[in-house]
């Protein structure tokens, strides 16, 4: 997947309803967490790193 750089990009999915969904993005150390809705959707929005850095590709 490529992300375009200094943005914002929704991740989104399904789940369990109610379930607690964590997010660990490669190029940061920050986790991420939202909960499913009772129809078991769940979104989250998490901004993208400026060019240059270290960004580790798994």
């Amino acid at each position: 997947m490529v992300l375009q750089q200094n943005d914002e990009v929704k991740f989104w999915g399904w789940a369990n309803p109610n379930e607690e969904v964590d997010i660990s993005p490669s190029w940061t150390s920050e986790n991420y967490k939202t909960k499913a809705t009772n129809q078991a959707y769940w979104e989250l929005t998490i901004k993208t790193p400026k060019f240059g850095g270290s960004i580790q590709f798994l």
